[in-house]
């Protein structure tokens, strides 16, 4: 269980698809304790991810984020109604976990919040 949460984790930090492997888990280890693993998993890779982005993207990407309207928008909204809009993104099957999780460690949110708002993966994982 512990070598499937750290794949988990290293292949969330990776940019993969985790699809298969929550499928996997459901499979293996049942819905509840399947769910469970899959939830610590992608929480631990989105935090390397979040970390990595914020410590050594942003420095790099500030420029970037600063001729891009989207971008400055998405920052707005973010520093604004930080929780809210984390945790509308992760109920939405539209939104790429992956990237989200980069694009907020180039946002200004705190990482307590980021760390907060990944509670709202529960639904989509025991689904």
């Amino acid at each position: 269980m512990v070598l499937f949460v750290l794949a988990y984790a290293v292949a969330e930090m990776l940019l993969l698809p985790a699809l298969p492997a929550t499928v996997l888990a459901g499979s293996v280890y049942g819905l509840t304790l399947g769910s469970f693993l899959v939830v610590l998993g992608a929480s631990l890779g989105a935090m390397g991810v979040f970390t990595l982005a914020r410590c050594w993207l942003r420095p790099q990407a500030s420029r970037w984020l600063e001729r891009s309207r989207h971008m400055k928008a998405l920052q707005r909204v973010v520093s604004q109604e930080g929780l809210r809009v984390l945790l509308l993104a992760r109920l939405s099957p539209v939104l790429p976990f992956n990237l989200l999780n980069v694009a907020y460690g180039l946002s200004d949110i705190p990482p307590l919040t980021f760390g907060l708002g990944l509670i709202g993966i529960v639904p989509g994982t025991v689904l």
